[in-house]
């Protein structure tokens, strides 16, 4: 059995011919292979806080029922008492309090 090298030759003509070229460089692939990131700022992590703290406060109600009608109960019943001076000591507190 001979070896034609005719037909050797036609076949590393079709493998040059079929090889596979990279379409992209090295570079390129490197940047593909990058996982994407996120970065929230300071600033933007504190304005998410405010904004939820916000919420929550806005959520609140205006009035604690359950204060007004403790208080309204003790009135009627005749138990809340508030002794003269008590009252005098908190307005004078609340006075140098405001004055700094």
């Amino acid at each position: 059995m001979g070896i034609d090298f005719n037909k050797i030759g036609s076949v590393f003509n079709i493998s040059n011919n079929n090889k596979v070229t990279p379409k992209r460089e090295i570079g390129e692939i490197n940047k593909l292979n990058k996982k994407d990131e996120v970065s929230i700022s300071r600033e933007a992590m504190d304005y998410q806080l405010v904004s939820k703290a916000v919420k929550t406060i806005k959520e609140l109600p205006d009035v604690r029922e359950d204060k007004v009608e403790d208080l309204k109960t003790r009135i009627e019943t005749g138990s809340y008492n508030v002794e003269g001076r008590e009252i005098a000591e908190r307005l004078v507190s609340r006075s140098i309090d405001r004055r700094g």
